[in-house]
């Protein structure tokens, strides 16, 4: 009796042992930042019509996936990859990292952001000015991002979480929008970091009236500066520019019957676009709504000191 007993509990015992080594290892997340990233870009099958509707879906389903960099989908990400993937299942090709998406796509004010709008962050530890981090605009100030400091697909929010809005450097709409208007945006290649000013919403016009800026004496489009004695005042910001802007855009200033002046912005080999300058906040706010009605949406007001 003794030795059956023995003989069952052997072989109960080498189940239990056998059950217990066949089972699979408990799931971990990836490392964020493998030794040997995989840098081949893999191109999404587009499935969806571009739609904000589509967008929700995607974001709903990708909550939560890792990071990973160098990644594009479908089960990790990186925060380029993040959004190239999304865009690219329906069909909207944009390029693959963050600096490169900036550079295309239509300019868009942070007054004006809606959903499926790009967003970029330089979050370089001294803020050197460089685009490092991308995620996109859902509404109420939350975006969705593959997260570099939490390791995964998740939402923060741009008015409200003061790391995100110190380092926001501008916006890019790639949905609803025509390859003629990228083009042109293009063409006018607007510096990419933005003043972090113009996260603040802009102040209502308290008069409908529209004070126009005087327009330049000279019939020279490329030039109508403010003279050295009169830089100080509240002005119209259309942009800041690298090269001249485009012709296009300087004619369309001229045709509403406004002067202008390129001013430069010191240490840096760019200048802003300007009208003005006004003697007051209202007067300015009145052109601005002219001005973004009929010229650039993406113009503000700016004070200059000196």
């Amino acid at each position: 009796m003794s030795k059956i007993y023995i003989a069952i509990t052997i072989i109960f015992t080498s189940f239990l042992l056998t059950g217990c080594s066949s089972k699979k290892p408990i799931a971990t997340k990836p490392n964020p930042y493998p030794k040997n990233p995989n840098y081949a870009i893999i191109k999404p099958k587009p499935e969806f019509k571009p739609s904000k509707k589509n967008l929700a879906k995607m974001v709903k389903k990708l909550e939560g996936k890792p990071y990973v960099w160098a990644e594009e989908g479908p089960e990790c990400f990186d925060c380029s990859g993040y959004t190239y993937y999304m865009f690219g299942k329906m069909g909207i090709e944009i390029p693959r990292v963050a600096r490169a998406q900036i550079k295309s796509g239509l300019p868009v004010n942070v007054n004006e952001l809606k959903y499926g709008d790009l967003i970029f962050f330089d979050t370089t530890k001294n803020k050197s000015g460089k685009i490092t981090h991308v995620g996109m605009y859902l509404k109420d100030g939350w975006f969705t991002h593959a997260s570099t400091t939490k390791h995964e697909v998740r939402k923060d929010n741009l008015y409200t979480n003061a790391y995100y809005k110190d380092r926001y450097r501008g916006a890019r709409r790639y949905l609803g929008v025509t390859q003629e208007q990228i083009y042109l945006a293009q063409r006018q290649k607007p510096i990419a970091k933005q003043p972090t000013t113009r996260i603040a919403k802009a102040r209502p016009t308290t008069t409908p009236k529209v004070a126009k800026a005087p327009v330049s004496q000279t019939s020279k489009v490329a030039k109508a500066p403010v003279s050295q004695t009169n830089k100080q005042g509240y002005y119209v910001q259309l942009g800041s520019f690298s090269k001249q802007p485009h012709s296009t855009l300087l004619n369309k200033i001229k045709q509403q019957g406004y002067g202008y002046t390129l001013m430069p912005t010191p240490n840096t080999q760019a200048s802003k676009l300007l009208i003005g300058p006004f003697a007051n906040r209202n007067d300015a706010n009145n052109t601005l709504a002219s001005v973004k009605k009929n010229i650039i949406k993406d113009a503000f007001v700016t004070k200059i000191s000196s």
